[in-house]
């Protein structure tokens, strides 16, 4: 009797979901998209600054970052697709989050960079991410 009961747990915990667990992995998952985003402007935003010798193998290296990022984005996607999430509408983009992550860049040049104190520009739990017509709109005007 002690090991149906078990059984009876083991298997209901395995064949029964829960829904709350599934919106979690839904939110995780979303959240992770855009912590992605975030760190492909970062990474975009670093190489407007870098401009001294020799810095095609750090554009490479950056660009192999963003890549990854992508990459680590497709399979959120993908496995949102899976447990079926509600699949995000708008696009993602590297410049999302452009302005804050330049802002970020500046604040660490002009205070120089400790990882121990990051300046408050770098806080990216407050950073906006930027309408889409926005970065749409901005990129025709300057064509």
């Amino acid at each position: 009797m002690f090991f149906k009961n078990i059984l009876f747990v083991c298997l209901f915990l395995i064949l029964c979901p829960n829904i709350l667990q599934a919106q979690d992995i839904c939110e995780n998952l979303d959240d992770a998209i855009n912590r992605s985003s975030i760190l492909m402007s970062i990474i975009y935003a670093d190489s407007f600054q870098d401009f001294r010798e020799g810095s095609e193998i750090r554009d490479f290296n950056r660009n192999i970052k963003i890549n990854n990022e992508l990459l680590k984005i497709q399979l959120n996607l993908q496995i949102m697709v899976q447990k079926k999430c509600a699949i995000r509408s708008r696009p993602v983009w590297v410049v999302e989050y452009m302005d804050d992550a330049m802002a970020c860049q500046s604040a660490r040049k002009r205070k120089g960079y400790d990882p121990s104190s990051d300046p408050e520009e770098c806080d990216m739990s407050k950073w906006k991410r930027k309408n889409y017509q926005t970065i749409k709109s901005q990129g025709s005007k300057s064509r």
